[in-house]
């Protein structure tokens, strides 16, 4: 590792920090990530595995996240509508940012020095979990874990984990108890994907929006939904725009477009399937158990709600009972790669290796290279 040349204030170049030259490196992301790179006037489009540089300024477009590992091994989970600037490095590996809008979630396995710059309060990191959000009137830290040292010009905050600050313009930081200490950042959970919607099973417009999100144009295929005239939105439109929600963490739109759906169906069980899926991420295992059973006994024919089923099996390790279930998916849409991957999946969870990734489906079906996971259980790089 080459040792950094310190400039102005004790600043250190990023390249200087591990040879590799970059602060920072996408790990994941959905929707539209936009980049523009210091010194340069236009924005360029994020792809996964980019670098970014001290200058670089990123922004996450609406109906968008992206995942971010610092070049230290702190993990930056970015919101919807936000915009950040990796400003400095100082010496001892301090890494300066500036929030300029939106929300950012920061978490490592072991304490990081870390400074946050906001239009309202600067913070001063040495934790291993937190979050900062920014919006045109305030800007508000949650702690997780560690400690924060909250200020601006008018007062100056120190927090322990379970607190927040809340800073208004002209205003001092205020201290806050966090009641629900991650509600904040239920936007970044991972929502499992269960739809395996079978060619004509649905209208050209949604198999349209879905082939697109095959093929990794996510923000086309929200368009290309959003186009359907809201006369023809029936409850399979309102099931995949749910789904399209959950894709991108915005899980309580989500839970609309599911209501939407039970509003105009109440036996639909793919809505009753992402209900499930929400539950098991939400740790409400026997709900999910619930919700999944329900939506198996209203469309069993639907492979969604069998993978739902799986998923709200194995969170309460009933592996066996997980497995019979997403072999029922399979059976029911034999063409989907995300069903026969979810198989795959769990039966390397049971130790079934030669039976589970290796083994072939037993009629040709479609890999989907924009979904984490096909690629993953089927061996093929993400």
């Amino acid at each position: 590792m080459a040792a950094g040349a310190i400039g102005p204030r004790g600043i250190e170049a990023a390249g200087d920090l591990d040879g590799a030259g970059w602060v920072s490196k996408v790990i994941s992301l959905q929707g539209i990530v936009l980049v523009r790179r210091q010194g340069q006037i236009r924005w360029q489009p994020v792809k996964l595995n980019d670098t970014f540089f001290v200058g670089d300024q990123i922004c996450i477009e609406t109906n968008s996240r992206a995942g971010i590992v610092l070049n230290n091994d702190v993990v930056m989970r970015l919101d919807q509508d936000t915009t950040l600037i990796f400003s400095a490095i100082e010496k001892e590996r301090t890494f300066i940012f500036r929030l300029l809008e939106g929300a950012a979630n920061f978490f490592s396995h072991r304490p990081r020095s870390l400074k946050i710059l906001t239009p309202f309060v600067n913070g001063v990191v040495k934790g291993t979990e937190f979050y900062v959000q920014v919006d045109a009137k305030q800007a508000h830290i949650d702690l997780f874990e560690g400690r924060i040292l909250a200020e601006n010009e008018h007062g100056t905050l120190e927090l322990a984990k379970g607190e927040g600050a809340l800073a208004r313009a002209g205003k001092a930081p205020q201290r806050y108890l966090l009641v629900q200490p991650r509600e904040s950042v239920q936007w970044g959970m991972y929502y499992p994907p269960v739809l395996a919607l079978e060619s004509g099973r649905a209208s050209a417009g949604i198999n349209q929006a879905l082939a697109m999100v095959d093929a990794g144009q996510f923000a086309d295929a929200l368009k290309r939904l959003e186009s359907i005239d809201m006369a023809n939105r029936d409850a399979p439109f309102f099931v995949c725009h749910a789904a399209m929600r959950l894709h991108v963490g915005r899980v309580a739109q989500a839970q609309v477009d599911i209501q939407k759906a039970l509003g105009m169906n109440p036996q639909d069980g793919n809505a009753l399937a992402l209900s499930a899926v929400i539950a098991v991420v939400q740790n409400r295992t026997a709900e999910a158990v619930d919700l999944a059973w329900q939506a198996v006994r209203c469309t069993p024919h639907s492979a969604a709600v069998h993978i739902a089923l799986s998923y709200a099996l194995q969170a309460r390790f009933d592996l066996r009972g997980a497995l019979d279930a997403v072999k029922a998916a399979v059976a029911q849409a034999p063409g989907s790669g995300l069903a026969w991957a979810r198989l795959a999946d769990l039966q390397l969870s049971v130790g079934a290796l030669w039976t589970g990734a290796w083994m072939p489906p037993a009629r040709p079906c479609r890999w989907l290279p924009a979904r984490p996971m096909p690629t993953r259980c089927w061996g093929l790089p993400t």
